[in-house]
């Protein structure tokens, strides 16, 4: 008499494996392999919120201009202030599906087959779900119909590359627009320019913590420098993501970021936040009541916005980047 097969683990058995088990495990993983989003994440700059329709942001538009100094009777200065402004950022989502088709639980026998399945199409969904994340962070929001999450390519620009961010304007509101250096062509990598960029970005109170590039780039920094010059940041090289030093901030490599541009973060002023109702929530497995098949959905919701544009900047037109 044949061995019969084991049966296929139920759809609750599934999903209080995928709870339990493999979620949070993959999803400490994937931020691991996401340099933007896994710094921001550790420099707690991923903030989770519960709700809302928008997500409204005050900035400090100007200082208080009553900074005065004075001597014995002189009339004091006590003009009503308009330090802020605000802006509304939308939420934006993202998600990916988990299905599995009645041929794979025939095909798929013993327990420990069973659940080795489970897992990878599941880490494999969340993947594709982090890929995703990683590349909504260099957008500008306009792209799929304005689906597109508000990122890094519209925040740091300047009124000639992006005029309106977050409904402000940018000509009639300068303090709005990021640092861009732009030689004008196609010209290579260089440590002077990024010396223009990191400069201009930076004051007396703050400055550039990361640099961003392609991989083609940060190979480019590397061979401007020698050897006694190359040095890693100790504090993003423990969590698992190669750097060279730049002024003492770490320059990395990631593969959402534009082609042959350089941008210079301010992770004091860049947050990327997240719903607390779908932050990588796995809605669990169904089945649908016209087809033989279990499906489960990864939403995140949320978006990112750079409250200071202005402490941030772009190196553009990098020939080897």
């Amino acid at each position: 008499m044949a061995a019969q097969q084991t049966p296929f683990l139920s759809t609750a058995e599934i999903n209080t494996f995928c709870d339990r088990y493999i979620i949070p495990t993959i999803v400490d993983q994937r931020y691991q392999a996401r340099p933007i989003i896994g710094i921001m994440r550790a420099k707690k700059r991923l903030v989770t919120i519960d709700g809302g329709s928008i997500v409204a942001q005050p900035i400090l538009a100007q200082p208080n201009q009553t900074a005065i100094v004075y001597i014995g009777a002189d009339i004091l200065p006590t003009d009503y202030q308009e330090e802020f402004t605000s802006f509304e950022v939308p939420w934006k989502q993202l998600q990916t599906s988990v299905t599995i088709v009645s041929l794979d639980k025939i095909r798929t026998s013993g327990r420990t087959a069973q659940l080795n399945f489970i897992k990878d199409k599941v880490e494999s969904a969340y993947m594709a779900a982090f890929d995703l994340l990683g590349a909504q962070v260099f957008k500008n929001g306009t792209g799929s119909g304005g689906k597109d999450w508000d990122g890094l390519l519209g925040a740091i620009n300047d009124a000639s590359g992006f005029q309106t961010y977050f409904g402000i304007d940018r000509i009639a509101n300068p303090w709005w627009q990021a640092q861009v250096f732009d030689p004008g062509s196609s010209t290579a990598l260089s440590t002077a320019s990024m010396m223009t960029l990191f400069l201009a970005a930076s004051t007396d109170m703050e400055r550039p913590q990361l640099v961003s590039t392609t991989k083609t780039g940060y190979g480019s920094y590397w061979q401007l420098l020698t050897p006694q010059e190359i040095y890693v940041t100790q504090e993003v090289g423990n969590l698992g993501f190669e750097n060279i030093a730049f002024q003492g901030c770490p320059v990395v490599y990631d593969a959402g970021n534009p082609a042959n541009t350089m941008y210079f973060h301010n992770l004091d002023h860049e947050i990327l936040y997240l719903s607390e109702q779908e932050n990588f929530t796995f809605s669990g497995f169904t089945t649908p009541t016209n087809q033989n098949v279990d499906v489960g959905h990864i939403f995140v919701t949320g978006n990112m916005y750079v409250r200071k544009p202005a402490a941030t900047g772009v190196y553009r037109n990098i020939s080897n980047a």
